[in-house]
């Protein structure tokens, strides 16, 4: 299948931009290859329609910047007719790596 090409000296300033540089550069040499195919074909089958939607936000993401996160809830408010819960997160796009315990504790309110 077609994957995106992963360059990790790419990633520091987007994935991992709330990090220290070097920092993000070993996280980046960490990640795999990611499919195409989640990105380039129709959806199947929306799952979040059918369950309570919450989204994290992560304010400090400069691969998918907030302004495009929110546009994203929308879309999916819309096509859904559901309320989103937005959850704001002070992380970057990998808040898993730069931001765990902040990242938990959101979680933990959603659960």
């Amino acid at each position: 299948g077609e994957y995106m090409d992963i360059v990790p000296e790419g990633l520091v300033s987007t994935t991992f931009s709330d990090l220290p540089p070097e920092e993000g550069l070993k996280w980046a040499k960490k990640m795999s290859c990611h499919s195409l195919k989640s990105f380039q074909d129709k959806l199947m089958y929306p799952g979040y329609n059918d369950v309570e939607m919450h989204y994290i936000l992560c304010e400090l993401d400069a691969l998918i910047p907030p302004i495009a996160q929110e546009a994203m809830v929308s879309l999916i408010k819309e096509s859904s007719g559901k309320e989103v819960k937005v959850h704001r997160l002070a992380a970057g796009h990998a808040a898993t790596v730069s931001a765990p315990e902040k990242l938990a504790e959101v979680v933990k309110t959603i659960v």
